[in-house]
């Protein structure tokens, strides 16, 4: 499998799983940008895939500017449209760190506490959740040391201006890591893409011939095309773009196939087979879900959709 999560990405090359700073060292750190270092020791937290219990209004991350009623009101609705992405997104165990009022959001949307991070004096460190959810409070608490140290991906953005909320992948080896490990999924996503388009048994269309060569593909979509064209005669009708807010530049990951070479009354069945063959797979390459349909032109699909954005921290680990 391609570099699904930077964390896997770290897995393959020996580097162990996730690198989490330690106390000491994040201190140090934020004295050195002078900033307000309490807020995020990790002295009392707890290890990565358990949730802190939620603090105390003393112990809550900094607000922020104040903001007007209508800004309050936009912000409300910003944070309850992000939870609701964040709850369908994510997959289980995964860690996601908020500021209190955003946990409390993310819990009414339905994720478990126990995936819940809480960012606040005597918290566990960021890097001990694989997304942030950055509200305008954790914005103005960490500053630059978000994007440039924390949490460099902005995954989705609900929202704008003060009211603007944040889906952030999390930089467990620091934001330099994390981009050469974009930079090598990337790399690797185009290799893929384009050995796919010299086999033969895979009928792109141009649109999805344009995406492959460019490695937009979900990698994952990209093993299952490798495993399906390897015994089947496969097309590739097109992607579809990701869900409401999905930041620009995220790889591919729903995407319309059929059988190829197949007469028109056998095509239901050869859909049904195509369906066995991806629920087969091993559990990281198995789609969120299939669904068939007919387009408009009369052609009848396999809709393949993966959820979980896949190298930014959301897939499962393994």
């Amino acid at each position: 499998m391609l570099a699904t999560t930077i964390r896997l990405w770290w897995q393959r090359r020996g580097r162990g799983g996730r690198t989490l700073i330690t106390a000491g060292a994040v201190v140090i750190a934020l004295l050195a940008a002078g900033g307000i270092a309490t807020a995020l020791t990790s002295g009392s937290g707890t290890g990565a895939g358990q949730a802190t219990t939620s603090p105390s209004a003393s112990h809550q991350a900094s607000q922020g500017p104040a903001l007007s009623p209508a800004e309050a009101q936009a912000a409300a609705t910003a944070r309850a449209t992000a939870a609701s992405w964040v709850a369908q997104q994510v997959t289980p165990g995964t860690i996601v760190s908020c500021d209190a009022q955003m946990c409390t959001n993310l819990e009414q949307a339905g994720l478990p506490a126990g995936q819940l991070l809480y960012l606040g004096v005597g918290t566990a460190s960021p890097v001990e959740s694989s997304v942030l959810v950055a509200t305008a409070a954790v914005r103005h608490e960490y500053g630059a040391r978000l994007a440039g140290v924390y949490a460099p991906d902005v995954l989705a953005s609900f929202g704008s201006g003060s009211a603007q909320v944040e889906v952030r992948a999390v930089a467990p080896g620091g934001a330099a890591a994390y981009a050469a490990g974009l930079r090598a999924d990337l790399a690797a996503r185009v290799a893929a893409g384009r050995r796919l388009l010299h086999n033969p048994r895979l009928h792109p269309s141009a649109a999805a011939r344009q995406a492959l060569a460019a490695g937009q593909p979900d990698g994952r979509l990209l093993a299952d095309f490798a495993a399906l064209a390897a015994g089947h005669p496969l097309r590739v009708i097109d992607f579809a773009p990701g869900p409401a807010g999905l930041s620009p530049g995220q790889p591919l990951r729903t995407v319309d196939i059929a059988p190829a070479g197949f007469g028109t009354a056998r095509q239901p069945d050869n859909l049904r087979l195509l369906a066995r063959l991806l629920l087969a797979e091993p559990a990281r390459y198995r789609p969120d879900s299939l669904t068939r349909l007919r387009l408009a032109g009369g052609t009848a699909v396999l809709r393949v959709t993966f959820t979980a954005p896949s190298p930014l921290g959301l897939t499962p680990k393994g």
